[in-house]
């Protein structure tokens, strides 16, 4: 069941990197580059909590 919460989670991580990359399309710079980079890593660490948070709340391990 992790294995396949794990392949979920990259999936969902993959589809907010794509549509974080749509945003420079027409160009790059730096600052936005950074910003969306952290906005980047607080998605999928808030996809983490809600998937993998659930399942060990389902299962029982979260003490």
């Amino acid at each position: 069941m992790k294995i396949l919460l794990s392949i979920l989670f990259t999936l969902c991580c993959i589809v907010v990197l794509v549509r974080v990359l749509k945003e420079f399309r027409t160009g790059f710079d730096w600052f936005s580059g950074s910003l969306y980079f952290i906005i980047w890593l607080v998605s999928c660490g808030l996809l983490y909590i809600a998937i993998f948070g659930s399942y060990y709340l389902a299962v029982g391990e979260l003490a």
